[in-house]
């Protein structure tokens, strides 16, 4: 076999803190770093997709082909507006992208820095359990209605940026809820 070139062995390069603010012990302490970008990193379990930390910008098309194949088998998603280590300096809210959709396998989400405006884009998905972090929105209502129409879910959990009547009308819901720090 003969020896790669340099310049052909791939290479990540992570700019700014050079931290990755994920979770990487998920699940359980098993799962192995499959793949890290400035917009995503992909954890594996046996090296088959399990979990995604992603930023709205995170494309499909960026992944390696091996991981492009089974990049919606993924059980859980963690969305968030950056990699950024200090929270202090999210201030932006990004939407709810329309490709969280594709994900017809994720049984657990979490969205931090998001604006739920376009929360309904979830709405099919076999979610489980859903965790807010950081969120905002402007319609009560709405974010109901999504919650409902998600066959699957039994668990919720939120922070202080849930108002008072959200939390209320979530309670109705029969669902398991919870207030994180």
């Amino acid at each position: 076999m003969k020896k790669p070139k340099q310049e052909d062995i791939p290479k990540t390069v992570i700019k700014g803190s050079g931290v990755v603010h994920a979770d990487l012990n998920s699940p359980k302490g098993k799962g192995d770093l499959l793949f890290l970008s400035p917009k995503c990193t992909v954890i594996g379990l046996n090296n088959i997709p399990y979990m995604l930390f992603a930023t709205p910008e995170f494309n499909e098309s960026e992944l390696p082909s091996n991981l492009k194949k089974e990049i919606y088998e993924i059980k859980e998603i963690v969305l968030q507006t950056s990699f950024l280590t200090d929270v202090n300096k999210m201030t932006k809210y990004n939407a709810v992208p329309r490709w969280l959709a594709n994900f017809q396998n994720t049984e657990s989400l979490v969205v931090e820095f998001v604006d739920l405006e376009d929360l309904d884009h979830i709405k099919d998905m076999p979610i489980q359990k859903i965790t807010f972090k950081n969120v905002t929105y402007s319609d009560e209502d709405k974010i109901i209605e999504v919650i409902k129409q998600l066959k699957h879910l039994n668990e919720v959990y939120y922070d202080q940026s849930f108002s008072f009547d959200l939390v209320l009308s979530l309670n109705k819901l029969n669902l398991k809820s919870t207030l994180i720090d």
